[in-house]
């Protein structure tokens, strides 16, 4: 049986009272090796209806996909190669 390290970062949680606001993190970041093609990154979104909302982006290889956490966790979009699905 192989042993798998986990890693669990909050990104966001208002009952926990947390906000990492923009950033992004890499494979090294996640105690990966930096041959990992893998990049997460949270953004504020400004200006009108969106103001203070956040944008997840996670990218695996040639995988992206793009959720809003502070709306219900809607999947914004998914992509492949530069295709949407």
């Amino acid at each position: 049986m192989s042993s798998h390290s986990v890693t669990e970062i909050t990104l966001l949680s208002h009952a926990k009272g947390v906000d990492l606001g923009s950033f992004s993190l890499t494979a090294s970041d996640l105690g990966l090796p930096a041959s990992v093609p893998i990049n997460v990154e949270q953004e504020e979104l400004v200006g009108g209806k969106q103001q203070g909302s956040r944008v997840i982006t996670l990218t695996v290889g040639e995988v992206t996909v793009r959720v809003v956490p502070t709306r219900a966790m809607a999947i914004l979009e998914a992509t492949r190669d530069g295709v949407r699905f």
